[in-house]
């Protein structure tokens, strides 16, 4: 099993971190990397457990590929015996191009004015040994970009939920 993780802080509070995520079908186009063309063919809304997202886009080889995803845990912003507010989901692929894939979304306030978000993936390429070598030629080379790309365009996009 492999884990990434990756980490933003935002000068937004929590609640307009939650905003942006809180319907996939604005932010996944969005949150999509460069030139994969995304298309949702189905997103159940309101998000929720047991939720299914469905896209369409193309894979690092041009290829069209078809993304399955369930939503396991979705917890709204909430106060924890901890004081600090956190707000967490989490997504399951059903089909697509893992072998298993998870992906932990972890939203939490640093301050009234500003939050964190982590997501954590944990993943296993399929193809055994070939997997586990084109995981370290590209795969997660891949993700790093991925991520990047996605909280850059998280920092834009909280910025205006913040603003509005």
């Amino acid at each position: 099993m492999n884990i990434a993780r990756y980490q933003i802080s935002l000068d937004a509070p929590i609640a307009a971190v939650w905003k942006f995520h809180e319907s996939a079908r604005e932010a996944l186009p969005l949150l999509a990397p460069p030139g994969s063309d995304p298309h949702l063919e189905l997103v159940d809304e309101p998000q929720r457990v047991g939720a299914r997202v469905v896209i369409v886009a193309k894979g690092p080889l041009g290829k069209k590929m078809r993304w399955a995803a369930r939503y396991e845990t979705f917890e709204p912003p909430h106060i924890c015996s901890d004081g600090k507010t956190r707000a967490r989901f989490v997504d399951i692929q059903d089909s697509g191009p893992f072998k298993y894939w998870r992906h932990e979304h972890l939203m939490e306030s640093v301050t009234e004015t500003t939050a964190t978000l982590t997501d954590t993936i944990e993943y296993i390429v399929p193809l055994g040994f070939l997997g586990n070598l084109a995981n370290t030629l590209f795969v997660r080379r891949q993700l790093d970009q991925m991520f990047a790309h996605r909280h850059r365009v998280t920092r834009e996009q909280v910025m205006k939920h913040k603003s509005a």
